[in-house]
């Protein structure tokens, strides 16, 4: 598999610790710790966010001087997620990722920590305008899979805690995404079901 270098945060560091392997980050099996059982485990969202921060994080974008900077060496991969709250019509968040697999564009696919939470790679052409990829990749998503992504704004620089999920999909050989979009699509109000105060 293609080797990706992306940032290592420690909690509340703005500067990186390290850089590591994306597929080292990706496909842990290692045990929860305790850090990382307690978020799985958070009763709201309050409580869910102050663990989040506890937690070492990865930026899948690439390397990074600072935290929530401009990228320096950019993977040229997006990731994107979706709650399975604001996607009712599927019954688990195995169920979106067996339906998101068929897609020749999906990398890599994975369940976070973070329950209800599932994340998905996507290799992308221009990383300098990764905006106008994830418009037309939230019309690809609800046109193909009547999904869409969590969150209304979009951050390239986020950061991920790690995976938990013992049977991620994973195509080394997914195509690059192309497309692009200026405008935002237009998602019907009635499908932003969750309220994000409580989205665990």
């Amino acid at each position: 598999m293609e080797k990706y270098e992306v940032s290592l945060f420690y909690p509340f560091e703005k500067r990186p610790y390290k850089t590591i392997n994306l597929w080292d980050w990706l496909l842990n099996t290692e045990p929860l710790n305790g850090r990382e059982f307690a978020a799985r485990t958070a009763k709201n969202h309050y409580e869910l966010t102050r663990k989040v921060n506890l937690l070492e994080q990865i930026s899948v974008s690439g390397i990074y001087n600072l935290k929530n900077s401009k990228v320096i060496f950019p993977t040229r991969l997006i990731c994107i997620e979706f709650h399975l709250n604001d996607n009712r019509m599927y019954k688990s968040l195995d169920d979106i990722k067996n339906a998101i697999s068929k897609s020749e564009y999906v990398m890599y696919t994975g369940i976070s920590i973070i329950r209800n939470l599932l994340y998905c790679i996507i290799k992308i052409k221009e990383p300098r305008e990764p905006i106008e990829h994830i418009n037309a990749l939230d019309n690809y998503f609800l046109s193909e899979f009547e999904l869409i992504r969590f969150g209304r704004k979009f951050d390239y620089s986020k950061t991920i805690p790690r995976i938990y999920d013992d049977n991620p999909y994973v195509n080394a050989n997914s195509t690059v995404y192309i497309e692009q979009q200026i405008c935002r699509t237009r998602i019907p109000l009635a499908r932003y079901l969750t309220d994000h105060r409580f989205w665990i």
